[in-house]
């Protein structure tokens, strides 16, 4: 059975607004940990390349960092 293409359709407009932030993908990770979440940069990094879905956690998290 083949892998869908994208897994998400929010990780283009997450890597555009972390770049105009000027953050590295590591800085998302840890804002997102002091927040509470439990986050990685591969993880963010496999949902800015579309290849992994975002929870609503994630994206509540998301939400607080930015």
């Amino acid at each position: 059975m083949a892998v869908p293409k994208n897994l998400n359709l929010i990780g283009p407009q997450l890597q555009k607004l972390r770049k105009e932030r000027h953050w590295s993908q590591r800085e998302l990770s840890e804002k997102l940990r002091s927040r509470g979440g439990q986050s990685t940069r591969e993880r963010w990094s496999q949902i800015e390349i579309r290849q992994m879905q975002i929870t609503d956690c994630d994206l509540i998290f998301l939400a607080e960092a930015v």
